[in-house]
């Protein structure tokens, strides 16, 4: 069976709106790259916000960065890293997709966000992660919790923001009207039996 990431299906539709390139879609699908050192600060800081020991962290970053971002956290709900699948019916059989969801609090996904440029609404707003999450998890909302670094050597961020989105009516036909799309893609590409891709 196919498996579908909602990283992959968000990949994917950056690359028909011409914002990446088809070896950096093959890349992401196919597992190609290294983390870079973005990727790792961004890992690290997941985990000093999920931790019940954030002062393991403060080699990376600093104690009144570990204070405030952590502030802005719901920590009576500890449900981190909590993944699920959902199956869909394509044109080409059933498919798998799933999502990895940062936090889940009540009917509410979380998801925290490390950048080094300009936050920017519509990076959020437009991108397909939020609506497959509210599917995949069967959640009204998801909330993304944004944190703007200037470099990544920096230990604290420079600024915040939050950003709410709500499943909007249809929202299951618009992600598998996209699932459809990208399993073509795959088949198209040759790519529809790579290790990568079977569940």
């Amino acid at each position: 069976m196919i498996k579908v990431s909602a990283t992959n299906l968000e990949a994917y539709r950056k690359y028909l709106e011409e914002r990446i390139s088809l070896d950096a879609l093959l890349d992401t699908i196919l597992r190609r790259s290294e983390p870079n050192n973005m990727m790792i600060k961004g890992t690290l800081f997941h985990e000093m916000m999920q931790t019940s020991e954030p002062e393991r962290y403060l080699e990376f970053f600093s104690e009144d960065c570990i204070t405030n971002a952590r502030s802005f956290m719901n920590y009576r709900s500890p449900l981190f890293e909590v993944k699920a699948r959902k199956q869909y019916q394509t044109r080409r059989g059933i498919v798998s997709l799933t999502g990895v969801a940062d936090q889940i609090l009540g009917n509410k996904v979380v998801e925290i966000k490390t950048r080094y440029s300009p936050i920017q609404y519509e990076a959020y707003s437009e991108s397909l992660q939020w609506r497959v999450y509210c599917d995949v998890f069967d959640v009204l909302e998801v909330q993304y919790k944004i944190f703007e670094f200037k470099h990544v050597s920096d230990n604290d961020y420079k600024a915040c923001a939050f950003f709410d989105f709500f499943a909007p009516k249809h929202n299951h036909e618009y992600v598998a009207n996209w699932i459809d799309s990208y399993v073509d893609f795959l088949h198209l590409m040759g790519l529809q039996n790579a290790k990568e891709v079977q569940l």
